[in-house]
């Protein structure tokens, strides 16, 4: 969501809608060694797919000027994880995390305002941190799913005139290597 948060009194407010895209990451997790090993830290960077998505605002009105928002946004993030384990049996466990997520985006992202199909404005995401929580399940220490909540994120926190909410939220399927 696109929010124009400047003087106006009354600022407007554009959804992009949801989309399902898919990330590719690589998890390196250290468990503690002590306490029943039932704590772990991890990294884990992770690239997620290109959301992109465009409204037209005003089509159809009898004030159509045929203005339009297109977003184009893609980022690595790399969340730094603490987890905490349960363990149900020798081969199954289950466990929470809390993350803080580092979030860098790259160059190519953008946020383009056009009138009649000429660019009036144009808008470039940077980074930003935000938090992610978890809950997923391990079976033999090779499978693992989870489930996972980011926190909202303003990706134009730089341009003091603009805000926006990009929320995520992440099916994990994982698979351990070594």
């Amino acid at each position: 969501i696109l929010d124009e948060i400047d003087d106006r009194l009354n600022p407007r407010s554009y959804d992009f809608g949801n989309r399902t895209l898919f990330g590719l990451g690589i998890e390196v997790e250290a468990v503690i060694p002590f306490l029943n090993d039932k704590w772990a830290f991890s990294l884990e960077p992770t690239y997620h797919g290109k959301y992109s998505s465009e409204i037209l605002l005003d089509e159809g009105t009898s004030s159509d000027i045929g203005e339009s928002i297109h977003v184009n946004y893609n980022s690595l993030s790399i969340p730094i994880t603490v987890r905490h384990y349960s363990y149900f049996n020798a081969h199954s466990k289950g466990f929470v995390n809390g993350s803080l997520v580092l979030d860098y985006s790259f160059s190519s992202n953008y946020i383009e305002r056009k009138i009649e199909g000429n660019t009036i404005e144009t808008l470039y995401p940077s980074g930003n941190i935000n938090f992610a929580f978890g809950a997923g399940y391990k079976w033999k220490d090779t499978y693992g799913v989870e489930i996972r909540y980011y926190t909202s994120r303003n990706i134009v926190n730089h341009i003091g005139t603009y805000s926006t909410s990009y929320d995520m939220l992440s099916v994990i399927l994982g698979h351990t290597l070594f």
